[in-house]
């Protein structure tokens, strides 16, 4: 077992990746996150998952010297956003991108809306929605190529693919939302390839927990192989795992998993 407070010895596979972990390892703040994590992985996602109280984070929580940690940055926007109305979910989702101006972020994972959970409307209306958010974020100065939809929980990007194209938004792949829910259409759509900007790794668990990669099964193991071949050359990996102990064990099986995905290219 790695221990969980050294640093990954990165294998060549790996060191050809961007390797990122969330701001959620260890029981800390989250600048302590930030501060642990450096010289661990070289990237990490900010995780921002309650809208109304990471938009009330002062210096206190994300204080100036976090820019001088040696790793890049994304933001995971909220999971709590209101969907049936697109522009004060973009408007809240840029009031926190200014809030982390600082360190150069400009990349972000948004979950799309989702029918019945945070929209009530249809795919269509849904579609409406991403484009109205599109064109805020256009706006302010941002690339939808950086902001990557993610499949999740009875939104798996295929009923808004033609808006996901013609927008210019990448994607997000997560490999335990992809297993537990069945997603595997996902993988057939056309114009997927060079979309993939992001993959999500973790292996599914009860009640949606999020689990590192030794609990995947050999046949899961096969399907996540399988999913990082359409990862785009310069994806970032993100182990969406919130325990260091859980990324630390995982590594290893990212890295066979990686040079299964090469072989079979």
């Amino acid at each position: 077992m790695i221990d969980s407070m050294t640093m990954h010895s990165r294998t060549p596979e790996e060191a050809q990746r961007t390797i990122a972990a969330p701001s959620w390892v260890i029981r800390d703040s989250l600048a302590a996150n930030c501060c642990f994590l450096e010289g661990k992985v070289d990237e990490t996602g900010l995780i921002f998952f309650e809208k109304d109280s990471c938009l009330n984070y002062t210096h206190a929580d994300l204080p100036d010297d976090l820019a001088d940690l040696a790793m890049t940055w994304h933001v995971h926007l909220p999971l709590d956003l209101d969907w049936n109305d697109a522009r004060g979910t973009a408007a809240a989702c840029l009031a926190l991108m200014e809030k982390i101006a600082y360190l150069g972020v400009r990349r972000a994972v948004l979950h799309p809306p989702q029918p019945g959970m945070t929209f009530s409307g249809t795919a269509k209306e849904a579609m409406q929605a991403l484009e109205i958010f599109a064109a805020n974020w256009q706006h302010a100065g941002f690339s939808t190529r950086d902001c990557m939809l993610e499949n999740v929980l009875g939104a798996d990007l295929t009923d808004i693919w033609p808006l996901v194209c013609d927008a210019g938004y990448s994607v997000c792949l997560d490999t335990g939302h992809m297993l537990s829910y069945r997603q595997y259409r996902l993988l057939e759509l056309c114009d997927l390839e060079g979309r993939v900007r992001m993959v999500h790794l973790n292996a599914p668990g009860p009640g949606g927990r999020h689990l590192p990669l030794t609990a995947l099964t050999p046949g899961q193991q096969s399907d996540v192989a399988r999913m990082l071949q359409v990862a785009d050359r310069d994806a970032v990996f993100m182990m969406e795992i919130f325990d260091w102990n859980g990324i630390a064990e995982s590594l290893p099986l990212l890295d066979a998993m990686l040079g299964s995905a090469k072989e079979a290219v």
